[in-house]
Formats: structure tokens, sequence, C-alpha cells
């Protein structure tokens, strides 16, 4: 299992519609803010195996950054060990990622990754480091591009611009150094039963197209309540040995209006 994925694969890039898909919205219409914080128990064959946690910070006039944080616990830690983070500086009207950069560790391995979008050129660098062993890669797009993802930018995107019932996205993405397709569809709704109650969710079918290795999820699924909070309450996916799921058990600083959000 690689932890860096964990939630963040089940999360996998939803977002953005193309430029004449929709206009952006306000920080005071999205569904987040800084200082939210999302927790997640993620299970493996039903086992839980990690715990992760979604932040969201002020960075001014330039926008938000986002942070996701992620590490094994029980059993997993002791044979694993595993710990990771992943950060994006958004555009504030966009929301587009600028820069991406995240850490992974493990017993055996130490990897590095930095990913910078220059709308302008319409080049993307991604920077990787695994083990003292560095790699460079560069992606040329048309020059001013616009709503091209990276796997964590992308589901704070969703949950701003959550498609209607029966539509779907379609959008670019930058998933292992390779630009892929992706559509993401609100399949239906339906009631999902939590610990602190049952919410109405936006039940969301993601695939993936394109050129990528045998370990990325080309499919995956999402409850996103439909309050104002747009939280993602769940997530399941297809890992190599089993089903993989996210559950979010806590979250704090999120806006007024679900019992969640009280708590």
């Amino acid at each position: 299992m690689r932890i860096r994925h964990a939630l963040l694969l089940v999360l996998l890039p939803l977002s953005a519609p193309r430029a004449s898909e929709g206009s952006a919205r306000k920080e005071a219409e999205r569904p987040f803010g800084p200082g939210e914080t999302l927790t997640y128990e993620i299970r493996l064959l039903g086992i839980e195996t990690a715990r992760a946690e979604l932040e969201v910070f002020d960075e001014g006039a330039s926008g938000v950054r986002v942070r996701a944080r992620a590490r094994t616990t029980g059993a997993a830690d002791g044979v694993f060990r595993m710990k990771s983070q992943l950060s994006c500086s958004l555009e504030e009207q966009t929301l587009d990622p600028e820069l991406c950069r995240g850490t992974f560790q493990s017993r055996s391995t130490s990897r590095r990754r930095e990913i910078r979008f220059d709308k302008e050129t319409g080049l993307i660098v991604e920077r990787n480091d695994e083990d003292g062993e560095r790699e460079q890669k560069r992606i040329q797009l048309e020059p001013g591009f616009e709503g091209v993802q990276d796997t964590l930018s992308a589901l704070y995107l969703i949950r701003a611009r959550l498609p209607e019932l029966g539509e779907t996205l379609r959008f670019r993405a930058v998933v292992r150094s390779t630009p892929v397709e992706v559509e993401a569809r609100t399949a239906r709704i339906e009631a999902l039963e939590t610990g602190v109650g049952t919410f109405r969710t936006a039940v969301v079918d993601v695939r993936l197209f394109g050129d990528v290795d045998e370990e990325t999820a080309r499919e995956a699924r999402l409850w996103i309540t439909l309050d104002e909070n747009r939280l993602p309450l769940k997530a399941v996916t297809k890992a190599p040995i089993g089903s993989l799921e996210a559950r979010l058990i806590g979250a704090r600083g999120t806006r007024s209006g679900t019992t969640l959000a009280q708590k």
C-alpha cells in the first residue's frame, strides 16, 4: 500500500469543468475556507490502515493553500511506517494549482515531488527525487491553459463546483507525470448514514482515461454532502489487493448547517 495516495487516490481528480462550462466562484461562495480541517479513517479490506487530514490555509491575495497529511496506523504502521504530506497553492479566482509539493517516507523509501503549472508558457514541470535519484519531466500544453489539476487541488475544485445529477465534468489532470483526461459524473442522490447522523449526498463516479501505469486507479466513487459544506464523506476505489475506503470521522472549521459541522 502506498500511503501517499491512500486517501488522495480515492478522491482522485474530480474537478474543474473547462473554462467554457462555468465561471469562477468567489471565496465567500465556496463550501470551504481557511481553518477547515477534515480527518479521515482509511481502511483496506475493511481493516483500518491509515489516518489522513486535509486542511485549508489563507495565502492572502494570492489565493489559498490546501494540505493533506497521512500516516499508517496499527499493525500497518508496525510493518511499513509510512507517512506523507502534499500541499498545493491555488489561484484565488479559478482554484487552479500553481505549485504543488509532496513528500513520502517509509521504512525503505524516501520521495520528494514538486510540480509547477506555468499557464503563460503552457509548461508543466514535475521534479521527483527518490532515494537521492532525481528526475525532471516537462509537459508542454497550450499557452494559457485552464483547469489542469493535480490530485489534491482537484478535490477542492469538485467541492466548489459539484456537478448536478446526471451531469458530467470533463477535464485534464497530471497523474504521475502523465497528462490524462478525467470524467466525473453525479450518478445519483443517496442518503448516507454516519456516526453523527444521516446526510443527503451526491454519488460521483470518476473515470480516468490515459496512458498510466497499472498502480494508478482508473475508477473511484465519492459521496459528497449536498449542504453548504460539500463535505466528501466517503470515497471508495480498488487497490491492488482489495477495496480501499476513506470515511470522514471528524471536521473542524466548516461552515454551519450540518450536525457534523457543529461537532
